[in-house]
């Protein structure tokens, strides 16, 4: 029996060397990542990387640039507040070089493209699939992430089973498969490590909370957003039994963008089964009171604070009547007094204050965009007449819908030299193709295309998240209805009406 339990204890000295050993590094901290490369192969004025912004719930990202000199080198620090993802883009190619910003690293990095080839096509596809070399004390938690994003490459995956293979059950047994795949190869990654405790926490983090994400969004999408032929799937319990398997309340994550995106879809299951009880739709302050109760109710710590100002961020990016604005702001009111994790209340009260600027009668921010000839158009240029702003793309299945109901209420207002159909298209990388698009579609009005920037600026001064969007805006330039309904809405006829009254 001594023998046995003498072996034990080595083993359990092990374990304790093994773990102990191991350096702690301060994955939330004040100190920027340095980062240092080369670009061989091929030349580039300037490298621009990008970084979810701190404590959101969406993916909005912040840029750093960095000038690339004659000799192909680079330098800059970039603002790490914790352990999170980003992309390096050189030129037109977005996301060529994926890495992991850890806060007080040292990266080098190399980006050497292949030699230049006679055959054009050869040396493009190539060119955009550049080796990439990464050296410093964390160069480890580089290489794991950049094979995951190699053996896993999450998008395709995610458009194809969302899409075409319109089957719940295969979805759950894709992801389900595909997070075991990762931990296996978390798990020999771990052993074999010697990078920081913290470090390869979140590194597991990432992968649990993307698979989280992706669960919840797949639930959502089949039982209640369905938007194509197809009936929405009916669930049973089983279906939310794998939330037992996520730590929902999680301080250590909490600036995990993987793990903030995860409650903000956990947040709208909430949503949804606060007003379950209801055979239609309560109204806002009735379906905002029950939402906040069961959060309260089934929530704690970090997870509650973020799923409520998840919710409220929300709403006041779609939220635009005075009175229902009101009705959250007594519910923000109460999170302030009661919130543990501060930053998450002075983000959403921010979010307020902004959009007290884009309530009825405040002005419309004054935008330039170019048409698709390259003139530029601003909003200015309508002074005197009514404007419905519509902000689409191709690719957004309900702005499509939307074309005709558009096409209808024009006709409606033909005669009206004082009302300005303005439609922005984000297809700014398929400018040729949106153009055909239009033209065939016989689409009315006055059509611009809007740059990545113009996009970006849009966004954050009309304070929306999601397309279609539309707005009013009146003679004098300022907003009659900020968060405008859509052609489709019989109320819209009767706004537009009412607007040329004015």
């Amino acid at each position: 029996m001594k023998k046995y339990m003498f072996c034990f204890s080595l083993m359990l000295i092990a374990i304790v060397i093994n773990t102990s050993c191991r350096p702690h590094a301060k994955i939330e901290t004040s100190e920027p990542t340095k980062i240092t490369g080369r670009i061989t192969g091929a030349e580039y004025d300037e490298i621009i990387f990008s970084v979810h912004k701190k404590y959101t719930f969406t993916y909005e990202m912040d840029e750093y640039k960095a000038k690339v000199d004659e000799d192909g080198s680079f330098e800059l620090e970039i603002d790490a507040y914790t352990m999170a993802p980003a992309s390096a883009s050189l030129g037109d190619t977005r996301n060529i070089v994926n890495i992991h910003l850890i806060p007080g690293d040292e990266l080098d990095i190399e980006i050497a493209f292949v030699e230049k080839e006679d055959d054009e096509e050869v040396a493009k596809s190539k060119a955009a699939k550049p080796k990439v070399t990464y050296k410093g004390e964390m160069a480890d938690a580089q290489r794991f992430f950049a094979g995951l994003k190699e053996k896993f490459p999450a998008d395709d995956e995610f458009y194809s089973y969302l899409y075409d293979n319109y089957d719940y059950a295969a979805s759950k047994n894709f992801w389900n498969s595909r997070r075991d795949s990762q931990l296996v190869l978390y798990d020999e990654f771990f052993r074999n490590s010697s990078l920081p405790l913290d470090v390869l926490r979140e590194a597991k983090n990432e992968i649990i909370y993307e698979w989280a994400e992706r669960r919840t969004y797949y639930l959502l999408y089949h039982h209640f957003w369905s938007i194509s032929d197809h009936e929405p799937i009916e669930l049973d319990g089983n279906d939310y039994d794998y939330l037992k398997e996520i730590p929902i309340n999680n301080p250590l994550s909490k600036s995990s963008q993987s793990y903030l995106i995860f409650l903000t879809y956990y947040q709208k299951l909430i949503a949804i089964r606060s007003i379950e009880k209801w055979e239609e739709y309560p109204g806002y302050e009735k379906s905002l009171n029950a939402f906040v109760g069961l959060a309260n109710a089934e929530l704690g710590g970090l997870s509650r604070d973020v799923v409520l100002a998840s919710r409220f961020c929300s709403d006041l990016k779609n939220v635009s009547n005075p009175d229902n604005v009101e009705i959250l702001k007594k519910h923000l009111d109460e999170f302030g007094r009661t919130v543990k994790y501060r930053e998450f209340y002075d983000m959403a009260f921010e979010l307020y204050t902004e959009r007290l600027e884009l309530m009825p009668g405040k002005p419309a921010f004054n935008f330039t965009i170019q048409d698709f000839e390259g003139n530029d158009v601003s909003l200015s240029d309508f002074a005197g007449k009514v404007v419905y702003i519509d902000v689409w793309s191709l690719g957004c299945g309900p702005c499509i819908k939307e074309i005709p109901f558009a096409k209808e209420l024009h006709k409606e207002f033909e005669n009206r030299d004082d009302l300005v159909f303005l439609s922005i298209s984000l297809d700014n990388r398929y400018k040729d193709h949106a153009w055909k698009y239009i033209k065939k579609k016989e689409m009315p009005g006055v059509h611009l295309l809007a740059s990545l920037e113009k996009d970006k600026q849009l966004r954050k001064e009309y304070m929306y998240s999601g397309i279609p969007y539309y707005a009013l805006i009146g003679r004098d330039g300022n907003f009659i209805v900020p968060d405008m309904s859509r052609p489709s809405d019989e109320k819209t006829k009767q706004r537009l009406i009412d607007a040329l009254k004015m």
